[in-house]
Parts: C-alpha cells; sequence; structure tokens
C-alpha cells in the first residue's frame, strides 16, 4: 500500500455567485498511453474542493478555505507511443516531463521516480517554488492539492497532524489546511460570525459575499435585521446556532442559492446541518 510523502516533491499513499470564493485554474494533460478522462479530473477536483471547503475538526488550525480548483481547457496530452514516459522510472524520464510546459499537471501511469531516488510507492512528483507536477492517474483531489503546495509554497511538510493535505504521509483522510496554507492556495479563511450581529450603529446587517463560518451563537436582537443575500454560504461549526429575536431575511435564486451547511467530520464530505436557526420572541425568519 502506498504511504508516503516526499519532497521535489513525492506523493505516496498510508462558477460565480455572490460568495467570493477564490477559483484556481488548472491545465492537466495526460501521456498518450495512459487512460484518464476530463470527467475523472472533475472528479477529484470535487472531491478537492470538498476537503477545502470543511473545517473537519480532525486537526486544530483547519479553517475552512475559500479556493477552489478547477480544469482549465481541454485534457490535453504530451509524449508519444511506446516511449515509456507513462511510467518514471529516472531521473532523465522525470525531466523529459517536467519539461512539458503547456500544462501544470502532467498524468501518467506510475511515478515511481522523484527528488533523486527510486520507489515503487510513489504515485506523485511535484516541483518546489517553481510550476509543475506529475501524478498517477487514479490519485485522489488531496493528492492533487498536496502537489500544488509544493509548486506555490516549497518543499515543505507539515506533519503536526496526520490529517494534514500538506503532511508527509497520505492517509486517505488528509482533508485539513491552516490559514497560512490556504492563502498560499490562493484562498483565505471563511470569515467568522460570531455573537450579536447588526452593525456598531444598531442598524440593520447585510450578510453579503463570504463565505461565512459560525464559530459561536449568532443573535438578532429584537428589533434588529439580518440580510443574507443571494448565493451567500454559511458554514456552521456543530452544534452551532442563529437565534432570531429580530427579523432574518434571506433572498435566494433559483440560480444563487443560500447554503448553510455544518462542518460535522463524521459525515465528510456530505455535511448535513445540526445547527439550528431558531426564530423566537416574535422573531421572523423570511425565506423568499
Amino acid at each position: 500500500m502506498k504511504k508516503l510523502l516526499l519532497l521535489w516533491t513525492a506523493l505516496l499513499i498510508i462558477p460565480a455567485t455572490a460568495t467570493a470564493l477564490d477559483w484556481v485554474p488548472f491545465t492537466i494533460a495526460r501521456h498518450v498511453d495512459t487512460t484518464f478522462t476530463a470527467a475523472t479530473f472533475d472528479a477529484a477536483m470535487y472531491d478537492a474542493n470538498d476537503r477545502m471547503k470543511y473545517d473537519n475538526h480532525d486537526c486544530t488550525d483547519d479553517v475552512p478555505c475559500s479556493a477552489r480548483f478547477y480544469r482549465s481547457g481541454t485534457l490535453g496530452s504530451f509524449g508519444s507511443a511506446s516511449d515509456g514516459l507513462d511510467i518514471i522510472t529516472t531521473q532523465a524520464e522525470l525531466t523529459s516531463v517536467f519539461n512539458v510546459t503547456s500544462h501544470r499537471i502532467k498524468v501518467v501511469d506510475a511515478v515511481d521516480y522523484c527528488a533523486g531516488g527510486y520507489n515503487t510507492s510513489i504515485i506523485g512528483c511535484g516541483r518546489c517554488n517553481a510550476t509543475g507536477f506529475i501524478l498517477e492517474d487514479w490519485v485522489g483531489g488531496n493528492v492533487y492539492v498536496h502537489e500544488y503546495g509544493h509548486n506555490v509554497m516549497g518543499c515543505g511538510h507539515r506533519n503536526d497532524c496526520s490529517n494534514n493535505i500538506m503532511n508527509a504521509v497520505s492517509i486517505g483522510t488528509n482533508n485539513s489546511v491552516n490559514a497560512t496554507e490556504c492563502s498560499g492556495f490562493g484562498g483565505s479563511a471563511y470569515t467568522q460570525l460570531c455573537g450579536n450581529v447588526y452593525d456598531g450603529a444598531g442598524g440593520p446587517l447585510t450578510v453579503s459575499n463570504g463565505p461565512y463560518w459560525i464559530t459561536c451563537n449568532v443573535t438578532i436582537p429584537v428589533g434588529r435585521t439580518l440580510t443574507i443575500q443571494a448565493g451567500v454560504e454559511i458554514q456552521f461549526h456543530r452544534g452551532l446556532r442563529i437565534k432570531s429575536d429580530g427579523v432574518m431575511n434571506a433572498d435566494g435564486t433559483a440560480t444563487r442559492i443560500i447554503l448553510y451547511s455544518n462542518n460535522e467530520d463524521q459525515n465528510f464530505p456530505t455535511a448535513t446541518v445540526d445547527g439550528e436557526l431558531i426564530i423566537q420572541n416574535g422573531g421572523e425568519l423570511i425565506l423568499d
């Protein structure tokens, strides 16, 4: 079983709404002898984006991150039939594939050489502080993000929690990023909502853009109004709530829905809301 993540780096295994997401384009090509489809890549990006989206409580400094990854353009190809570059076993072969600069990501059947060493457990290899990484055709979204991390943040790993995406060992549930890594990937941690939510003058508050992260119970006081605009995403810490003693307007549309989710790690990657929206004492919740 492939388990470890190494340097250069080698990896081994143990669009638009009101929400201000940060979309990162990936160009990708497969070796002509490698069976790989655009649909497979798109599924990996869906997986990667779920991992970025949630604070899963698996690591203490995990943050929900606004970075999202997607395929830019069509799936390309490189190499020629039977040239051997679909199975990388030497430095010369590795260099040849990295020299394909038309696409950031190159997909092959096997990456058995990286960082000056041969190991059949390697599944990916990324340049540090430079563009380009190579992956085996079957890997999940966390592998793409890990190798991209070396492109934009250098050769380091972060091994203080086994579920870190940038951990040197992949256990399949690597889904945690801290605020620094999130920024390095091109995103930012979600904006926190906590406590009484209205402006300092006592007037109404409009929640727009975002996305937002409820980190303690939120209260809309009597006589105050909270308006959540179309397309906004609000993520709850498990068990937390929005309590309205005033008015809460949530005005979504068919194409710009308002999304409530929670980051209950037991349900990852398909989270279900176990937070609460409580309307009491004459408060109103208007959903139109």
